[in-house]
């Protein structure tokens, strides 16, 4: 019989305890969250209960990020439609590209939500590019449905709570 793997996520926050949640279910797995700050507390210092977080796939094709995106859209997805008093919910994005952030560390980030022909369009629902009036900053629009998590009602919801257990 093999030993279980042990794992340390040093995070409690939405990544973290997200990534808790996901490895917990291989039972091969041994899954601990280590953290100043856990589901509960409130400090300066712990600012996930407040924090947005959404989902936004800016991985290269091919690319392990880009791997990770795609396996994390079917969690959440799963989540919205399923259980949606979990805090996270499909809301209307919208990414404009600028002309002036070409070649930036910031245009290398938003590239990939902003390509003609983005890999995550069969992946998040209503991918589809914007007709806008074409000012000079502005390259590219994309609008899509991505998802927005309610970070407070996440971090105390049975979901996390059950990684936790």
């Amino acid at each position: 019989m093999r030993c279980p793997l042990l794992i340390h996520i040093c995070s409690a926050g939405v990544l973290g305890l997200s990534t808790a949640l996901v490895l917990s279910k291989h039972k091969h797995l041994n899954v601990t969250v280590v953290a100043k700050h856990m589901p509960g507390d409130y400090d300066i210092e712990y600012a996930s209960p407040w924090a947005g977080a959404n989902y936004f796939p800016v991985g290269k094709p091919g690319s392990n990020l880009q791997r990770f995106e795609k396996a994390t859209w079917a969690e959440l997805d799963r989540i919205c439609r399923e259980v949606p008093e979990a805090g996270i919910h499909y809301q209307v994005t919208r990414t404009f590209g600028r002309t002036k952030d070409a070649g930036t560390a910031t245009g290398q980030w938003f590239e990939e939500l902003t390509k003609e022909d983005a890999w995550f369009k069969d992946v998040v629902p209503n991918v589809r590019r914007e007709h806008i009036i074409h000012v000079l900053i502005f390259v590219i629009a994309r609008l899509y449905s991505l998802t927005c998590i309610f970070s407070y009602h996440y971090l105390h919801h049975k979901l996390i709570q059950q990684a936790l257990d």
